[in-house]
């Protein structure tokens, strides 16, 4: 940017906009700060519930997954694991019921509209993996069948603030250590 503002004589504003021109980067506007920030309080919200509903009486399934698979209750926080219970509409509803539109759902991809045009969750059955932003914000879920429903694994379709090839699980949580060590391990499911 600085060689562009010298060698053109531009200011800062006018050297990014030719910039974000010449390579195609869309600069982040006000308006979509707002949308992102609104979709970052829904997931966030989304994932309260979640957690909520793993420690309920609809969660027994859950925990003796997750307990069969050798989480311990430390793991299971630190990841922040969570439930999308039965019912087609329980985090819709509970949503709605905290100020956000049923569009907005959609957007968040919280949601999805049937074919005979109802909203409902996405996510059912499911035991919750929340996916975080490199800053920790939560970008969106993965969600992984307990009922042996297809697909086994389902995540939150791309949105503005989630994009699954962009996005590596528990990169937040391993940030200190890559640090420490210069190297990391890549492996493909949540659970490895």
């Amino acid at each position: 940017i600085s060689f562009v503002m010298r060698a053109d004589n531009q200011d800062f504003t006018e050297a990014l906009n030719q910039m974000s021109q010449r390579t195609g980067v869309i600069l982040p506007t006000k308006q979509n700060r707002d949308k992102e920030d609104t979709l970052h309080r829904m997931n966030k919200e989304a994932l309260d519930f979640f957690r909520q509903m793993l420690h309920s009486s609809e969660g027994v399934l859950a925990r003796d997954y997750v307990q069969e698979r050798g989480i311990n209750h430390e793991a299971e926080d630190m990841f922040q694991l969570g439930l999308s219970p039965g019912g087609w509409e329980v985090l819709t509803k509970h949503l709605v019921a905290r100020g956000y539109q049923e569009e907005e759902l959609i957007s968040a991809g919280l949601s999805i509209k049937s074919e005979s045009g109802e909203v409902r969750d996405l996510f059912h059955r499911r035991l919750i993996f929340p996916i975080l932003d490199a800053s920790g914000r939560v970008a969106g879920f993965g969600g992984r069948a307990l009922d042996g429903s297809t697909p086994k694994y389902l995540n939150t379709p791309r949105t503005s603030v989630f994009d699954k090839s962009s996005i590596l699980y528990g990169l937040p949580r391993a940030r200190e250590s890559i640090r420490g060590t210069g190297s990391v391990v890549i492996v493909e499911g949540y659970m490895d």
